[in-house]
């Protein structure tokens, strides 16, 4: 809510101390327009969590290109922020395209599998180590039978 100066107009008057009244008038003019910029500013803000959930909805539009894991991940990887953080990483950048981005991501994924590797080496000490175990060394544990 500014107020209008037109023509040096001061609505004051100026009878008094004329640097008093002018510095109050400028003053008045600087936080009114504080207060218009903090209203833009909040108003204009979306929140973080709605933010992301457009970010997830533009990873979604690729469902049919890519694996679901592969984006869960690269969602999980972009939106990534600490708790004071007012961006998650992907407004961090300078450049984003979710396109190009998803095409490298998608070149450097490697699937994880659940499917442990056993060495030669390894199988060998597990069978050295897997001796048969006598029945009465089973009862000496259970209660001295």
């Amino acid at each position: 809510m500014k107020r209008p100066i037109k023509n040096n107009y001061r609505p004051f008057d100026l009878t008094g101390d004329v640097a008093i009244a002018n510095w109050m008038l400028d003053y008045s003019v600087a936080l009114d327009e504080y207060i218009d910029h903090l209203e833009k500013k909040l108003s204009g803000s979306k929140d973080i969590e709605f933010r992301k959930q457009t970010f997830m909805e533009k990873v979604a539009n690729f469902i049919d290109d890519y694996p679901k894991d592969m984006l869960r991940e690269f969602y999980d990887y972009w939106t990534e922020h600490g708790e004071r953080d007012r961006k998650f990483r992907m407004e961090k950048e300078k450049c984003f395209d979710i396109g190009k981005r998803l095409a490298r991501w998608h070149k450097n994924y490697k699937p994880s599998t659940n499917v442990k590797t056993i060495n030669r080496q390894t199988e060998e000490v597990v069978r050295k180590n897997m001796e048969p175990v006598d029945v009465d060394f089973i009862n000496q544990i259970r209660g001295g039978k």
